[in-house]
């Protein structure tokens, strides 16, 4: 066991993309053998993101968190742009909801909070997984390179943008279009996060942000319709839908989302990266 240790912690491109793999693995076997609630699948996020996190660690040693703290309030500050379009399509859904008749489930206030407890492991395990491992591994390997961030966006980018879409079905020309945009969103939202965690490198606060992006996102289905609403791999995962009358509705969503994410990195990064020595930052990872 110690040499595959010694062996990981030498070697931070296999010990970053393992970890990714055997925890996107974890998720598609467990995750879709039928117990779809949010309690269970709540735990199954726990436990995927202490494996990211022991993984980030072999990668990253003593300096995994040495600065998660005093920045998450400045990190939800930056990021409040994010949530503004959420806000507007729950609540419009929401009200959509109360005004047709429908009924709340019978036990939402259990639903929130298993909601919560949901997506705050969601978020640490797509940020441990998708943002600061394949951060520090490109970091820890390529950090002699000047365009070691260039590449690590790009990278962050594309695996984070695809892990929402793979498995889809993707045999209609629409899905493939559905599976283009979500991809591109993801992809989008992900980097306004990575440019954070290169501002502060605070894992919890970039995790909490995004979980409660989750949280969000879900909160009206979990009141009006429970876990009913849950799809095979979790709340809100049919991204590419089959239905043909849902789809191009769906299109202008994911588009709109992209030029209003992009817009919003755009704004983080001229506002806020401008002062960050990225060879400082390079050199002292």
């Amino acid at each position: 066991m110690k040499k595959i240790i010694d062996f990981l912690r030498a070697n931070p491109l296999i010990t970053g993309v393992t970890g990714i793999i055997m925890g996107f693995f974890v998720l598609r076997i467990l995750g879709t053998g039928g117990n779809s609630d949010l309690l269970s699948m709540g735990l199954l996020r726990f436990a995927v993101a202490m494996i990211e996190i022991v993984f980030l660690v072999l990668i990253s040693g003593g300096k995994t968190f040495d600065k998660c703290c005093n920045t998450t309030g400045y990190i939800f500050r930056r990021v409040i742009p994010i949530f503004v379009f959420v806000f507007i399509f729950v609540g419009i859904g929401t009200v959509v909801d109360i005004t047709s008749g429908q009924p709340l489930a019978s036990n939402w206030p259990v639903q929130i909070l298993l909601s919560a407890f949901l997506c705050l492991f969601v978020g640490l395990y797509e940020e441990t997984a998708y943002r600061a491992i394949i951060n520090d591994a490109l970091m820890e390997q390529f950090r002699d390179h000047k365009g070691v961030f260039k590449l690590i966006a790009v990278v962050s980018f594309l695996t984070f943008g695809a892990a929402h879409i793979i498995g889809a079905d993707l045999s209609t020309p629409m899905s493939v279009a559905m599976a283009v945009l979500k991809t591109v969103s993801a992809g989008a939202f992900g980097l306004i996060l990575l440019f954070m965690y290169w501002k502060t490198r605070n894992l919890w606060g970039i995790a909490l942000a995004h979980g409660l992006y989750d949280f969000v996102s879900i909160v009206q289905e979990a009141i009006f319709f429970g876990d009913k609403a849950l799809g095979a791999n979790g709340p809100v995962s049919d991204y590419v839908v089959t239905d043909k009358g849902a789809a191009p509705a769906v299109l202008v969503v994911y588009a709109i989302m992209i030029a209003y994410d992009i817009a919003v990195a755009i704004w983080i990064w001229k506002k806020h990266m401008k002062d960050v020595d990225f060879d400082e930052l390079r050199e002292n990872w």
